[in-house]
């Protein structure tokens, strides 16, 4: 429209009108497309299955570390701890190898070079791989990306919106009929500044749901925030 009126505008010089006059060119073609309602689901799911596998590690380990404070597995000898033939040896020494790992960030290590896993607790874990170690108190960056994308695929949160988000009050508010409500702070940087905060509020009504999911994500994440505030960088 204004390429049409411009010219027939008194004092316009003829420049601006031989701009305006120009066409914009075509953009680039879009390079990426929607997922389709079937594939979206099956990210759903890879991602679901990856991180319910997650929890349910995590959730055992810190059982057992729970136990181990309880005092329900008792300290062996010194020999039976590189033996491990006496009933419970393991136990043990997985609850203080998981011990460790709550305050420092790793299961025992030697003051070798190398710092390799003490010999006992490696037998005990059962190996010196992540998922004997440290991994059974922390996610690794596969889980940590699968609840990621579950989130995402929740709540429509990018990658911004996650990383600036601040972990929910592990104690939620009650909404009717005693369902669990979670307020979830979100910051989006994009958006003019007085409409940049603002939250969100997920109930808890059952599996599947967006409350069920920050829940398990507290949970997920909960021994990683233990260390880190031990650590002295919460």
């Amino acid at each position: 429209v204004t390429r049409q009126w411009l010219p027939m505008v008194p004092g316009i010089p003829p420049a601006t009108a031989a701009a305006a006059a120009r066409r914009i060119p075509s953009g680039p073609a879009p390079t990426e497309a929607a997922y389709t309602r079937e594939e979206f689901e099956q990210i759903k799911t890879a991602a679901a299955g990856t991180f319910r596998a997650a929890l349910v590690r995590i959730r055992a380990s810190r059982e057992h570390l729970r136990r181990w404070h309880d005092g329900e597995f008792p300290r062996p000898g010194l020999r039976e701890q590189y033996r491990q033939t006496r009933p419970g040896t393991a136990d043990y020494l997985t609850g203080e190898a998981l011990d460790t790992l709550l305050r420092t960030g790793d299961v025992p290590l030697t003051a070798a070079a190398d710092r390799a896993v003490v010999a006992r607790h490696a037998l005990a874990l059962g190996g010196v791989a992540p998922l004997h170690t440290w991994a059974r108190l922390f996610l690794t960056m596969p889980e940590a990306a699968a609840l990621a994308v579950l989130l995402v695929c929740d709540q429509g949160w990018n990658r911004s919106v996650l990383d600036a988000m601040t972990v929910p009050d592990e104690m939620p508010g009650a909404g009717e009929d005693g369902l669990d409500i979670y307020r979830v702070l979100v910051l989006k940087r994009r958006r003019p500044p007085r409409a940049r905060h603002t939250s969100a509020n997920l109930v808890d009504a059952g599996p599947g749901t967006s409350g069920r999911l920050i829940r398990q994500a507290i949970e997920a994440t909960g021994p990683a925030r233990i260390t880190l505030a031990a650590l002295g960088e919460p």
